[in-house]
């Protein structure tokens, strides 16, 4: 009687090692894609946008630095245009990976806009009509 609680007792203390492990895997594997440089970028990017945006007032230019969003993009292979406006939904939109649907910011202002990327000197020019 005794080895046969001594066997259920290994066996639950292994099926609870084992659960653990796989939830923990499960977890890390969880945070290394929530983690990842593209997304990261794409919600920086798209807030500190949209935020430029708002607080822009007709006839204002910018010019902001993109260089590190292209080498991510780049990485991801992800040649086509990285960032987009919809000005029904007044949203901005990144996206740098092929697989990933982007990152949508909502600004406020109801000018027009204008979103110019030049890949040359990794620049994005914004024109607030």
């Amino acid at each position: 009687m005794k080895k046969r609680g001594s066997v259920d007792l290994m066996n639950s203390v292994v099926i609870f090692l084992l659960l653990n492990i796989l939830f923990f895997s499960i977890m890390m594997g969880f945070v290394y894609i929530s983690s990842s440089k593209s997304a990261l970028y794409e919600q920086a990017y798209s807030k500190q946008i949209a935020l430029m945006i708002d607080s822009a007032k007709p006839g204002t230019a910018f010019e902001l630095d993109i260089s590190k969003m292209f080498d991510v993009a780049r990485k991801n292979e992800k040649f086509e245009k990285l960032i987009s406006v919809n000005e029904e939904n007044n949203a901005v939109i990144v996206n740098l990976d092929i697989n990933s649907g982007g990152y949508t910011s909502r600004y406020v202002n109801s000018a027009k806009i204008k979103i110019v990327e030049n890949r040359f000197d990794e620049k994005l020019y914004i024109f607030v009509g």
